[in-house]
């Protein structure tokens, strides 16, 4: 029925349930998802001079104006990958949100909006909320509201498992393309950009994500849920096996980088 859906995203707990619902629902349609950020434009609502100054980002100092929607937008696309949906992204500085996503899904030549409404729990809840129901009184283009609800501990804790999962798939892709492109040009790949990537994965999931699962999540849900003991048993094997595979591949770079 549907072909290719523009999908809003931002850096919410609902936005992480939104993701997932979409990928689900395009997979079985078979179809491909474009993911869509904006960026708010400070620069429209600027009053004066020392504004202007604090709000234009150094070169040490872009992150929260361009990296943050790039780490958005690539971890959705993660989480399309691997359910093997085609996806693609878009990211607008905009600060008439609903405008950019109707324009957005025009240009992609979208046949579906699929987004959620965060309802009027915060300003940001607020502000989100009125962006989706001006979205469907000017659309032309069909739109679907996901079901969302303000997730309780339970949600925001796979929230954050999934998040993370996310944070290291987006990295690994972004790894394997830097190595295609540096392939298909004749040339090694960027050997900073490689040591980055190693140090990330060994600081972020073998030495952050995998202990909590480990010595936190497991532990509680071994005491909870002693049916799902082998289970648990098995994810602590797929780490450990983690932690081996890891060790060989930083011996294959510090062979690569000494030669």
């Amino acid at each position: 029925m549907y072909h290719h859906l523009l999908v809003p995203v931002d850096g919410s707990d609902l936005s992480i349930q939104i993701i997932g619902q979409a990928v689900e629902f395009a997979r079985t349609m078979g179809a491909r998802i474009t993911f869509f950020h904006a960026v708010p434009d400070h620069g429209a609502t600027l009053r004066s001079e020392t504004e202007v100054v604090w709000a234009t980002p150094s070169s040490n100092d872009d992150y929260p104006f361009e990296g943050r929607a790039g780490e958005i937008l690539s971890k959705a696309e993660s989480a399309a990958r691997a359910q093997e949906v085609s996806c693609g992204s878009i990211r607008v500085t905009s600060d008439r949100p609903y405008e950019a996503i109707l324009g957005a899904a025009r240009n992609a030549a979208c046949d579906l909006i699929f987004m959620g409404s965060h309802g009027r729990r915060s300003n940001l809840g607020m502000m989100l909320g009125s962006q989706t129901l001006k979205v469907l009184m000017q659309t032309e283009i069909p739109v679907l509201v996901a079901a969302t609800r303000n997730p309780d501990a339970s949600t925001r804790a796979i929230g954050v498992i999934r998040d993370e999962h996310r944070s290291l798939a987006a990295v690994l892709h972004a790894w394997t393309h830097l190595l295609a492109a540096a392939r298909a040009d004749g040339k090694g790949p960027d050997s900073v950009l490689m040591r980055a990537i190693v140090r990330y994965i060994k600081d972020f999931p073998l030495t952050l994500h995998h202990p909590k699962e480990d010595d936190y999540l497991f532990a509680r849900l071994r005491l909870r849920r002693p049916d799902a003991t082998p289970l648990l048993d098995g994810l602590e094997r797929e780490h450990a096996i983690g932690r081996e595979r890891f060790a060989e591949l930083k011996a294959m770079w510090e062979r690569w980088r000494a030669d």
